[in-house]
């Protein structure tokens, strides 16, 4: 009984291989395509999550300091008798990259920006 359950599958392949062949092809060919899809997708995610790792995330911390020296005896009228201004703050490297010209930059435009 079982030599004869094989001789029937073997019949029925040798019959109809050509159109298993083919079955099989267009199965292969959509599987590939598939995994194509897939691979192509996640080569873009980690092309975008290594461009997000190696930029620069500069940040300031919380505490901010003002100093303020004026020659009047009320403070309370620092915009008319303000001598200068002094900013305290901190700048944080919160990326994984150093960015020391950005920071130079950063603090130059600062500098700038308070002397005009």
């Amino acid at each position: 009984m079982v030599s004869e359950t094989i001789n029937i599958i073997v019949s029925y392949l040798d019959t109809h291989s050509g159109s298993i062949l083919a079955i099989l092809t267009i199965f292969l060919v959509v599987t590939t395509i598939y995994y194509a899809f897939w691979t192509y997708k996640m080569a873009k995610t980690m092309a975008k999550q290594l461009e997000l790792e190696k930029r620069p995330y500069v940040g300031i911390d919380r505490d901010i300091n003002f100093m303020v020296q004026g020659n009047g005896p009320d403070l309370k009228q620092v915009a008319n008798e303000t001598d200068w201004v002094q900013v305290k703050f901190l700048i944080i490297n919160l990326g994984k990259v150093p960015v020391i010209y950005l920071v130079k930059l950063f603090l130059i435009l600062t500098s700038v920006m308070i002397v005009s």
